[in-house]
């Protein structure tokens, strides 16, 4: 009886310590996904951002007559 209850606990811890791998794997592999995800999302926030910017920066030149004299009637 001891030598069966002995293989139960062998084969229970080499159970666990796959699990406990895959545990380690799945979460390393998302927490690089999570990274990537945060990457993606703040770098597509900053084009937008930028391109959101550069209209109103060309929109501004175009009808500031000031800076941009071709805004003004007849170029004066």
């Amino acid at each position: 009886m001891d030598y069966i209850i002995n293989l139960e606990l062998v084969h229970t811890r080499v159970r666990l310590s796959w699990l406990n791998g895959v545990t380690q794997y799945w979460s390393r592999n998302l927490a690089a996904f999570g990274a990537y995800f945060c990457r993606v999302l703040s770098l597509s926030y900053a084009l937008g951002y930028a391109s959101g910017n550069f209209l109103k920066i060309s929109n501004f030149l175009k009808y500031s007559p000031r800076l941009y004299p071709q805004a003004t009637p007849e170029g004066k």
